[in-house]
């Protein structure tokens, strides 16, 4: 008789983990904001500013493989019916308060600040988190939270993946965990962006899925490394202007983010020293990510107002500065003080 599985203790602190966190955010901003600066129109710097967007589909793959790794030590997997509810507690808690607080402030702003009125239809599709379902609404309002609106329905079908794996055979799951980073490649070459959108759900839920097969891999680091470095290979041997469309989102870099996520937790006890910084980094990484188009407007149309004698041009440094300071409000502000009631 099958044992009844034990309620998932809440995911330990990795100091990898929240540092990684912060550089996909950093890299997605600097694909905003940064890419017009003279520094980054020189080689590799145009290459990191370019794929900046790169960032989240790296999250997306990083929140599978995280998810897995907690529900599914060794293969058994331990979420059911029993701690289901828990599971969605905690996804809930962890993207709501910001996702709402941003929402919100934005709209305070765009209407009293702007003088804009937004869309009904558009503020409706984000208060119920699917903008993303929707090509013409995917990027309206604030819009870095239409990948928010493809983490809920990840987090919403995830206790689905885990029933289904539960049940494929042992030498299934070795096999998906070897290969499983070719899911977003192939998904990517049959036109699904084309059809449904770079932004909809169900192109990037391919990244999800491969996160949660790399999670069962226990092979060496040899086979994801030579791939990622054939992948690169071949990226960077084509016109600048080609690799950037080719590669669009970075769906199709899976094998890379592939080999950055096994690098990074296999090799997390070298940051286990720098456990305080990552943290605070790992927390403020989320309203960073999710406050970088607020954190330009609160600088156009506020900041730079008084400081522009001071600082004559319009440089990032100032949009991340301001992001900075927005993204540790909302932390200590929001994000803990609701953790703190529920």
């Amino acid at each position: 008789m099958e044992s009844q599985p034990e309620t998932p203790k809440p995911l330990q602190r990795r100091p990898w983990l929240d540092l990684m966190r912060m550089l996909a955010a950093v890299w997605v901003f600097l694909f905003h904001f940064a890419r017009e600066h003279p520094v980054f129109q020189t080689w590799p710097w145009r290459y990191v500013a370019a794929s900046g967007a790169w960032g989240v589909s790296f999250f997306f793959m990083l929140s599978g493989y995280v998810l897995m790794r907690q529900y599914g030590p060794k293969g058994q997997f331990s979420i059911d019916v029993s701690s289901i509810g828990l599971f969605y507690k905690r996804r809930l808690l962890r993207i709501a308060p910001v996702y709402y607080a941003t929402l919100f402030v934005f709209l305070f702003f765009n209407f009293f600040v702007l003088s804009e009125e937004p869309p009904l239809k558009a503020v409706f599709l984000h208060l119920l988190g699917i903008q993303a379902w929707f090509r013409d609404y995917a990027l309206s309002l604030n819009f870095p939270s239409w990948s928010l609106s493809c983490e809920a329905f990840f987090y919403l079908t995830f206790p689905l993946w885990v029933k289904i794996f539960r049940y494929f055979p042992d030498n299934i799951r070795s096999e998906c965990a070897r290969w499983g980073w070719l899911l977003p490649m192939v998904w990517c070459a049959c036109g699904i962006e084309k059809w449904l959108g770079l932004y909809h759900p169900i192109t990037n839920l391919p990244l999800f899925i491969s996160g949660i097969f790399l999670a069962l891999y226990r092979g060496p680091m040899i086979w994801p490394a030579a791939m990622a470095f054939l992948w690169l290979l071949m990226g960077t041997g084509l016109p600048y202007d080609m690799w950037r469309l080719c590669e669009s989102n970075g769906v199709s870099a899976s094998p890379v983010f592939a080999c950055l996520i096994l690098v990074g937790a296999r090799g997390a006890g070298k940051v286990a020293q720098l456990s305080d910084v990552c943290r605070i980094l790992g927390e403020i990484s989320y309203p960073f990510y999710l406050g970088q188009y607020l954190s330009f407007l609160i600088t156009k149309y506020l900041y730079w107002q008084f400081f522009h004698p001071l600082w004559k041009g319009f440089h990032a440094g100032h949009i991340f500065l301001i992001n900075t300071c927005l993204a540790l409000i909302f932390v200590f502000c929001v994000e803990r003080p609701l953790r703190r009631s529920f």
